[in-house]
């Protein structure tokens, strides 16, 4: 399995794939660098620290990669909580802060 296919399998244990959308993950020659790339074109180059395993960067860059569709989706369940408080209002009850 080479590098950026890791990255990939890593992001598939969490239900993430970014290759559909464009923006992929790959190790750069030098240690402990890593960049994403958005159709072909650098987003960020990122540099870690040596003392972690490569196992560990991986990771670390599949949370990197995984942000986005993380926060959409915290975003949108916000909504469904405020729609529900919204509901239960109009039927009387109250939802805890």
């Amino acid at each position: 399995m080479t590098a950026p296919e890791s990255i990939s399998a890593a992001l598939a244990t969490v239900g993430i794939s970014f290759e559909s959308e464009g923006v992929t993950c790959r190790e750069e020659g030098e240690a402990n660098q890593y960049s994403i790339l958005s159709e072909k074109k650098w987003i960020a180059l990122i540099l870690q620290n040596g003392e972690f395993g490569v196992t560990r960067q991986r990771a670390n860059m599949a949370l990197f990669m995984a942000a986005p569709a993380l926060r959409d989706e915290v975003i949108a369940l916000r909504a469904e909580v405020v729609r529900l408080k919204a509901f239960l209002k109009t039927v009387g009850w109250e939802m805890p802060a």
